[in-house]
């Protein structure tokens, strides 16, 4: 038997055996598996497929939770916590309070309305020593609003410095920044406001503060209808001697 027979006798006996067959469905399990796991890993489309039910499912769901039965154990924590601290514990906890209330921010806000807000906190907040004595039972502030455009010819994006001043009291006196894009047809503008607190930090925040922190937290849309204004603002005086 010469060499050739011999070969063909090889295969034939491994045919026999369904060495082929063996071989196919070994590959084909492997190709089978390389798919699965690419559909599974990130970027594969059973991958995208599961997260967007899920997303379906719990989004809305926590989106529309309310969390304000949370606040009492979370003030309660939080009391223990300063027990062993040496801040301002009265002043910290009602900051806390204030970011965690679930207080509705309307999705667009006018200019206006966050000059209002000033308006609120620079009464509550001024240092009543600098204004004039009169023999009225109310002092007045002098306050004014101005939104400066500082947008440049070679951006894509139109911008304001906004600025609430107090002529009696400038540490009242306030400034953030809002922009829009040029190329958008959106009317109202985005609100900048670079502030960032720690946990320690919050018994230093004033109420305002606060109140741009839930704005920018909320993305609120900031509907620019003033750009400048001036107001008198009315203060109870305090008794003089």
């Amino acid at each position: 038997m010469n060499l050739e027979e011999n070969i063909k006798d090889c295969i034939s006996s491994e045919l026999e055996k369904g060495v082929i067959e063996k071989v196919i469905a070994a590959k084909l399990e492997e190709c089978v598996g390389k798919a699965v796991e690419g559909l599974f890993s990130y970027g594969g489309d059973v991958k995208k497929a599961i997260e967007g039910k899920v997303k379906e499912a719990m989004i809305p769901y926590l989106e529309n939770y309310d969390y304000s039965k949370y606040l009492l154990k979370l003030d309660n924590v939080l009391i223990e916590v300063l027990k062993h601290s040496a801040l301002d514990n009265k002043k910290l906890l009602e900051n806390f309070k204030d970011l965690m209330t679930n207080e509705e921010i309307p999705k667009v806000i006018k200019m206006s309305d966050i000059f209002e807000e000033w308006k609120k906190y620079a009464a509550k907040e001024v240092d009543t020593t600098k204004l004039e004595e009169d023999c009225g039972e109310y002092e007045y502030l002098e306050v004014s609003m101005s939104c400066e455009d500082v947008s440049s010819s070679w951006s894509d994006y139109e911008k304001y410095i906004v600025t609430f001043e107090c002529e009696q009291d400038e540490e009242l006196n306030f400034e953030f920044e809002i922009s829009r894009w040029k190329k958008s047809n959106k009317k109202t503008f985005d609100l900048h406001y670079y502030e960032k607190h720690d946990i320690e930090s919050l018994r230093y925040l004033k109420s305002f503060e606060i109140y741009m922190m839930k704005v920018k937290q909320a993305f609120s849309d900031i509907e620019l209808d003033e750009e400048s204004t001036s107001d008198e603002v009315e203060v109870e005086a305090n008794p003089y001697d």
